[in-house]
């Protein structure tokens, strides 16, 4: 029997079999435009992003024959190949795709269309991730300027800006800064958005991976886990990432012989060797209606 948290995994497992069944039937371009649309947005759920690729170029193609290169689906199809790019492992290629994208969209939809918000949002993210934690902290505190005063502080895509600000914050070095500041956007978080909201479980992921020392790290981790087990389920890329944490930072803080010996990181994910968690405030899908 299926535990409750996989459930939703196998009904995503169901619909990917049900429209990989339709691409082997004869089908016209606007329907494989479909299939492959759903394939992508399907497999992404699953977080295999090299799936998620896979059929997001194969709908690019159909959309730039079908739709044209300046439709909005059209370029909300390019930012997403961006974004798997990044995630199936080649960030520095994501970071140019968004930089190379953010032009034509600026001029398409204008600076202040989320879609735009949003791609500069992932040319951010994508700028860290590829070893520029300095130059992302400081695109984030544009993009949050420009947030606060398009959408109002507790809008969902501020709260997001203010999480990956204190993110690359601390990755750019000053971990104390990024633990007040996202503590003082957890309270905020937690008043504004619903319980189990994705957001603030990132956000206490983020927190923990600042945490001053091995022990309070593993606290925190502790308690995340099994929220993160109950929202993403327990085989998504976040939970993972969560469990193999607490399982290093058990293994440090057992066999800590001394005051003094690990009582302080810029990053735990470091410290243990693995990725951060995932700060979705991680770059994301381009907002548009799909077809």
């Amino acid at each position: 029997m299926l535990r409750a948290a996989d459930s939703p995994r196998a009904d995503i497992r169901l619909r990917i079999a049900l429209h990989e069944a339709e691409l082997r039937a004869n089908q016209s371009d606007d329907d494989l435009l479909r299939v492959h649309a759903a394939l992508a947005s399907e497999y992404e759920k699953l977080g295999d992003f090299g799936n998620a690729l896979r059929h997001g170029q194969r709908e690019l193609t159909l959309r730039e024959h079908l739709q044209g290169s300046e439709h909005l689906l059209t370029l909300a199809a390019r930012a997403n190949i961006a974004h798997w790019t990044g995630e199936a492992g080649d960030r520095s290629r994501a970071r140019d795709m968004c930089a190379e994208l953010l032009p034509v969209v600026e001029r398409v939809l204008g600076p202040n269309y989320q879609g735009t918000l949003r791609l500069r949002n992932n040319l951010a993210l994508w700028t860290g991730w590829a070893g520029d934690p300095a130059a992302a902290r400081k695109q984030f505190a544009a993009l949050l300027s420009d947030r606060e005063r398009l959408s109002g502080p507790l809008h969902e895509d501020t709260l997001e800006s203010r999480n990956n600000l204190a993110l690359w914050t601390g990755r750019a070095g000053d971990p104390a800064k990024a633990r007040r500041q996202l503590t003082a956007l957890l309270r905020d978080e937690e008043q504004a958005l619903p319980p189990d909201y994705p957001l603030i479980l990132i956000t206490r992921g983020n927190l923990a991976s600042f945490a001053a020392n091995p022990n309070k790290a593993r606290r925190q981790y502790a308690a995340l886990l099994p929220d993160m087990e109950r929202v993403f389920g327990p085989d998504h890329p976040n939970t993972q990432t969560v469990r193999n944490l607490l399982e290093h930072l058990t293994r440090i803080v057992n066999v800590q012989v001394g005051p003094g010996l690990l009582t302080w990181s810029e990053n735990w994910c470091e410290v243990c060797g693995l990725e951060e968690p995932q700060d979705e405030a991680r770059p994301s899908r381009f907002p548009c209606s799909q077809p």
